[in-house]
């Protein structure tokens, strides 16, 4: 059953306290100017209190809903390996946070971009609610019916009340409702075409109960195996990579959580992304691994995204084609 923890509700009496408070910026700009054309304010100090409330409007109104696409190539096909090769696509995005910010991404407006580019799979690297009540949860997530490619998602530490509701099991079963395959510590296999991907989901890191066995290395002879198949990982935070068996399976990680900083500000971001191993957004080779971090599309703390708008990552996979029988051709 869903429940809030007991120290949670003062986090979420400022978040609303923060969202609400933003539509005062009206009022303020008429008072300083009341006050500069009165004298009582000087010249330079207006100015830069106009500026400084102008970038918080932006910050507030503006960049929250200026949806970004961001294309990357990755290959993921194994070192010397000389076969065919295929590319596939897969949507990522993270982060939305419903709930309590009223000014996040809208589903809808990712899923129309989504079909605008064409791509295979759709990956959802967790923290989908920011307070959300359990009683608006079908209405928050009922757009995902309408997504024509499949839908793979884990949960984040939100979805685990970390901050907020404590109902994971409640937002897996909605989303699945509508057609999303949620992987907690789970694998599926996934057939793109002819190509089959392995796709493992792992619980959220803060939550303590990631299955990292599920990534160990397999004991069967990868040559017996014909065609490579890609094993991607999604894990809501990427320090979880870290934390993988030595040899592990694991081709790519896609992962979220950092927001990109959220309001990042030059020398100050990086102090406040929430990550042990200097994770930000974009691709690293992590602990022997590739590790995407997607930017997100949603807020924390504040309502609030400055110099890094919500992004839709497209992630062009180069992976191992199908043997092709002797004496076929290619091309």
């Amino acid at each position: 059953m869903a429940r809030k923890l007991k120290d949670d509700k003062w986090n979420a009496f400022f978040d609303y306290i923060f969202f609400y408070a933003s539509y005062l910026w009206l009022p303020a700009v008429v008072l300083l100017v009341s006050y500069w054309r009165s004298g009582a304010l000087g010249t330079p100090l207006f100015v830069i209190a106009i500026g400084l409330i102008a970038i918080s409007f932006y910050g507030r109104f503006i960049e929250p809903r200026w949806l970004t696409t961001k294309h990357t190539q990755i290959d993921l096909t194994p070192a010397g390996y000389e076969g065919p090769k295929v590319e596939i696509s897969a949507a990522l995005f993270s982060d939305t946070h419903y709930g309590i910010f009223r000014n996040v991404m809208p589903l809808k407006r990712l899923r129309k971009r989504i079909e605008g580019e064409n791509v295979d799979i759709v990956l959802v690297a967790g923290d989908l609610t920011n307070h959300l009540r359990p009683d608006e949860l079908d209405e928050t997530f009922g757009e995902f019916a309408n997504f024509r490619q499949p839908v793979l998602a884990v949960l984040g530490n939100h979805d685990y009340g970390l901050p907020g509701w404590i109902m994971p099991d409640e937002i897996a079963r909605s989303i699945s409702g509508f057609g999303v395959q949620v992987l907690e510590n789970e694998s599926t296999c996934v057939s793109v075409g002819e190509v089959e991907l392995e796709i493992t989901g792992l619980r959220d890191h803060y939550a303590g109960t990631a299955d990292y066995g599920l990534l160990a290395p397999s004991s069967e002879d990868p040559a017996s195996r014909g065609t490579p198949r890609p094993h991607l990982v999604i894990a809501h935070n990427a320090d979880a990579a870290h934390d993988y068996p030595h040899g592990s399976v694991a081709d790519l990680t896609v992962s979220g959580h950092t927001h990109g900083g959220q309001i990042r500000l030059p020398f100050i971001f990086r102090r406040i992304i929430p990550t042990r191993h200097r994770f930000d957004r974009g691709l690293y080779h992590a602990n022997g691994y590739k590790v995407y971090v997607s930017s997100g599309t949603g807020m924390d703390l504040l309502p609030v995204r400055l110099f890094v708008p919500p992004c839709l990552d497209i992630l062009i996979l180069t992976v191992p084609g199908p043997a092709r029988g002797v004496g076929s051709e290619s091309g």
